[in-house]
């Protein structure tokens, strides 16, 4: 009998060393255990992996990953952030390893992991990535600045396979030469090029450019820009002269800097004498310039010799009426001026200096626009409102049939105005009223003007402008006032999960009249299955309130502050929208009891475990004694 007892005792005793050694064993594993995969140069990828536990010990694993390490000068730039992991469980992460630029060949990788709160064992998930090879050139751009004929610009392998024999060629609106051709670049490499231009290409040019085109066997070819950019001066002495596009007033259609036919666009030209000493016979002259055909547009213009005295200024304002420019094309191009003098301070040297602005000219095919819109500033309500304007083709079509749209929404115009045939480059007029509403809201309006073809498309130029106008409307004065009213709510009874909701709300008329309003709840439908009110409809004096209850069935499983909106209406216009904000108590006994029991620090799960091993082995000793008097 004491044998089959100490035999019994020696089994308990066994289950609490097994039960004990599970504290101290571990086991992770990675999966998959090997990643292999394709990879560009210069990028990052990202590594997922799942990591396991097999459950053989109960302690937690305090987890490194830093040691994780990779060839090539590859780097892990981002590793897992989970630092434990509990027995049999299983995490999804993933890792970020960064390949640098120029990288060739294989790239190998090792993801490592240490459970350093109880061993100093590395587990090791190995990544290989084989890189793709990538044959790539870069050709920088350059400008050849004034007074020379020569920049450089720089040719750069940017694969990672080095290339032979890489040739230069170039295309545009002057020829080059280059100090070097037809050399060899390693992967990442760089040839620094001198480009000289064609002294009789660029001698008439204000400016140009010229595309260069690297190329090599198996390579698509990069390409570069090289820009001229002459002064308009035909002498580089610019002493105390200065000249500057002080200001520009498109009075047209566009803008300052993108101009349309028809355009009277105004120009302040500031000249200045900078020095100490008069500058005599200045002479100033401007013109467009055409970048896309190297020619001047239409003639240069001149004004007339002034002298100007020391520290002094002038300020010239000339207009270029666009109408009057013939061949004028759609376009990019450059407005000049210059100014040229005898400079009495640098021993009567002649001198120059000058200033340029870019510009865009459009001239479409069909395109009808309005100008000189003319409206009253201020309206009062039940007024009507004169509207007039030139209506303008500058496209280079005849058009016909074309009409106006005078549209508000608010306002609810909506006016079809017919303007007729209108021929090319030339304009009829749009004259008409709208009336203002006598109920009005006080406030400034936009309307819309919208110009129609034939076809009652609204016009669109090549650059996909429409011909839609946007003049403000100020309407202030005999403005009928809309009715008005104030909600208030209080809670009546309900306020459970699944049960119904009451609500008493207190309309109030703040008019100045008697009105009807409309009574309606909104906004509730994520939890409330429906909801009701028992007076939909109410009439109200002025000063008048009046009580309306609201009953909101609340869904099951429903807790917390939820809302919902009353709504007023009068007609057509939404009066009030008053949120309403009520809280909801979560139904049923047991969620009372459980909420938060497991929860926040997870250390509560060690101790249990530990406690159902002590208590198993207190049972196998207890049933062993008992077997043993037996």
């Amino acid at each position: 009998m004491k044998t089959k007892t100490f035999s019994l005792m020696l089994t308990s005793v066994l289950a609490l060393i097994v039960l004990s050694g599970l504290a101290s064993a571990a086991i992770i594993t990675f999966t998959p255990a090997l990643v292999s995969s394709t990879a560009n140069h210069g990028s990052t990828y990202t590594v997922n992996f799942n990591l396991s536990h097999d459950g053989s010990n109960s302690n937690v694993y305090a987890l490194d990953w830093s040691t994780s390490i990779a060839d090539q000068g590859a780097t892990w730039s981002t590793l897992p952030a989970l630092t434990s992991i509990f027995p049999d469980a299983n995490h999804t992460l993933s890792a970020v390893l960064t390949i640098p630029s120029y990288v060739s060949g294989v790239v190998n990788a090792q993801l490592i992991v240490k459970a350093t709160n109880t061993t100093t064992t590395a587990y090791t998930l190995p990544v290989t990535f084989t890189i793709n090879q990538s044959k790539s050139l870069s050709v920088s751009s350059s400008s050849i600045s004034s007074g020379s004929n020569s920049t450089t610009i720089t040719i750069k392998n940017e694969g990672n396979v080095d290339l032979t024999n890489v040739v230069l060629n170039s295309t545009g609106d002057f020829g080059v030469t280059f100090n070097t051709n037809g050399f060899n670049l390693a992967k990442g490499a760089s040839q620094t090029v001198t480009v000289t231009a064609n002294s009789n290409d660029i001698s008439n040019l204000l400016s140009g450019s010229t595309t260069i085109t690297a190329s090599a066997t198996g390579v698509t070819p990069a390409t570069g820009t090289v820009t001229l950019a002459n002064e308009f001066c035909e002498i580089s002495n610019r002493a105390h002269l200065r000249v500057s596009i002080d200001d520009i007033n498109n009075k047209g259609f566009g803008d300052e800097d993108n101009w349309y036919p028809l355009d009277e666009v105004e120009i302040d030209f500031l000249i200045e004498n900078t020095g100490n000493e008069k500058i005599k016979d200045i002479v100033v002259e401007w013109g467009l310039y055409d970048t896309d055909a190297k020619d001047w547009v239409g003639k240069m213009y001149k004004e007339s010799k002034f002298d100007l005295k020391s520290d002094d200024e002038k300020t010239i304002t000339v207009t270029i009426p666009l109408s009057k420019v013939k061949d004028l094309e759609s376009g990019n191009f450059v407005l000049y001026v210059r100014a040229t003098g005898e400079d009495q301070q640098s021993t009567k040297v002649d001198v120059c200096n000058s200033d340029s602005e870019s510009k865009d000219v459009t001239i479409s095919s069909d395109f009808v626009v309005l100008s000189d819109i003319v409206l009253s500033e201020e309206v009062s309500c039940g007024s009507e409102v004169q509207i007039s304007a030139d209506v303008w083709n500058i496209g280079d079509s005849d058009e016909d049939n074309v009409y106006v749209v005078i549209y508000n929404k608010e306002l609810g115009i909506n006016k079809k105005v017919e303007i007729g045939d209108i021929n090319s480059f030339d304009k009829e007029k749009l004259d008409t009223t709208i009336t203002i509403p006598e109920n009005a809201q006080e406030k400034i309006y936009q309307l819309s003007i919208e110009v129609y073809d034939d076809n009652d498309d609204i016009f669109v130029n090549d650059d996909d402008d429409k011909a839609i106008f946007k003049p403000l409307l100020t309407v202030s004065g005999s403005c009928t006032t809309l009715s008005k009213a104030t909600v208030s709510a209080v809670l009546e009874s309900g306020g459970k999960a699944g049960s119904p909701l009451v609500i008493k709300a207190t309309i109030a008329n703040t008019g100045t009249s008697q009105a009807t309003y409309t009574i309606n709840a909104a906004n509730f439908a994520d939890w409330v299955d429906s909801a009701s009110v028992d007076t939909p409809v109410l009439v109200l004096g002025a000063g008048q309130t009046k009580d309306v209850k609201f009953t909101l069935d609340v869904k099951k499983g429903v807790s917390g502050e939820k809302t919902f909106n009353i709504e007023i209406s009068s007609g057509l216009d939404l009066l009030v929208q008053q949120p309403v904000a009520v809280t909801i108590e979560k139904a049923g006994f047991f969620a009372g009891i459980t909420g938060n029991v497991i929860g926040g620090d997870t250390s509560w799960y060690i101790w249990v475990i530990g406690a159902l091993n002590v208590l198993l082995v207190v049972i196998i000793v207890v049933v062993a004694l008992r077997i043993a008097k037996n």
